[in-house]
């Protein structure tokens, strides 16, 4: 489906990137951005797992999801961090009552 768009593409348009939600994150839509040379805006899924075949756009693909992973541990652990820190001074305002 993707590639049928962006084959509408004239060949002398260059394009930089292209994006989309959770649904483009297929390994056909990796690989038709990355015959455009373009760079792929695509969030991987939920349950994403790293790609072993070495298509086009995989090696992009994967670098996405690392990078997600290391944000969303980062964001998720200084969060925790946030909301116990947060408990702990109720509790102790509670306890000085």
């Amino acid at each position: 489906m993707l590639s049928c768009l962006l084959d509408q593409i004239p060949a002398d348009e260059i394009v930089a990137s292209v994006g989309g939600d959770g649904a483009y994150d297929t390994k056909g839509c990796h690989e038709a951005i990355a015959h455009l040379g373009a760079q792929a805006i695509i969030p991987t899924r939920k349950n994403a797992k790293p790609w072993k075949d070495q298509r086009p756009g995989a090696k992009a693909r994967n670098a996405i999801l690392a990078a997600t992973r290391r944000v969303l541990f980062h964001h998720t652990s200084k969060d925790t961090a946030i909301s116990f820190s947060i408990r702990l001074s109720g509790l102790q305002c509670c306890q000085q009552r």
